[in-house]
């Protein structure tokens, strides 16, 4: 809590006062200020309500196990969620990769709100746990999309990362930033990486600050629980903006 405080004591307001690049004043303004509700919100809702009384468990790769019905207790506040679903609205990405290595990925729910921001974007969930897989794949049957595709990490090609413009990153308590840099070495000037959990522990945001600082990153962009990564050539000088969300 006293982290939480520091961060929003010292983060820029969420009207876009005192942030002068235009590319980030666009980005509080018209992004994280829209309040529309938006057609899926309703089937976040109906998700986030019957996984209250789920109480089916999943073994996770570090043997560590969990119920439905806890990992949905955990996930971030609906705000977040519908973020997420904003981002990709926002920045029409043609082909989106959710990492959700060493966790639940938020049940899947990530997966079915990238695919069903438009029937037009390819989405690839990357998983390392087939029980993890089988509850994505439910999940992407129960909302009807058609559009993405569920992979287990020892099936995935190490060399894809370039051909995505929108990745996810679920952090965990188990991720290296080894495995991240990976991606941000791949990473191309129209990539967006969206970090989940930046705060939640504090080795996740020791990974966070390593990635700010890191040489590929020109523009970086900080809410309490999800962080924004990009890679702007025309951006000469490295910036963070951390704003209250």
């Amino acid at each position: 809590m006293l982290d939480q405080l520091k961060f929003y004591w010292k983060a820029h307001n969420s009207k876009g006062h005192g942030i002068h690049p235009p590319f980030v004043y666009r980005f509080v303004t018209e992004l994280l200020n829209d309040d529309r509700y938006y057609y899926l919100f309703d089937s976040i809702d109906y998700c986030l309500k019957q996984w209250q009384a789920d109480k089916r468990t999943l073994t996770f790769s570090n043997g560590s196990t969990a119920s439905v019905q806890q990992l949905a207790a955990s996930l971030p506040p609906k705000k977040y969620i519908h973020l997420l679903f904003r981002s990709v609205l926002y920045f029409k990405p043609t082909q989106i990769l959710d990492i959700c290595v060493d966790g639940a990925g938020w049940l899947g729910l990530s997966t079915c709100l990238l695919a069903g921001a438009s029937p037009e974007i390819k989405v690839t969930s990357l998983v390392n746990n087939y029980l993890v897989a089988t509850l994505v794949k439910q999940e992407l049957q129960e909302w009807g999309i058609q559009n993405a595709a569920v992979k287990l990490l020892q099936e995935a090609n190490g060399r894809e990362e370039a051909e995505w413009d929108f990745i996810c990153v679920h952090l965990t308590a188990n991720t290296r930033f080894e495995q991240v840099e990976k991606l941000l070495l791949n990473a191309n000037d129209t990539t967006l990486i969206v970090f989940l959990g930046i705060n939640e522990h504090f080795t996740k945001n020791a990974i966070w600050a390593k990635i700010i600082a890191h040489i590929s990153v020109t523009c970086a962009i900080s809410t309490w629980r999800m962080g924004f990564i990009f890679f702007r050539k025309e951006q000469l000088v490295k910036q963070h903006f951390a704003i209250r969300f």
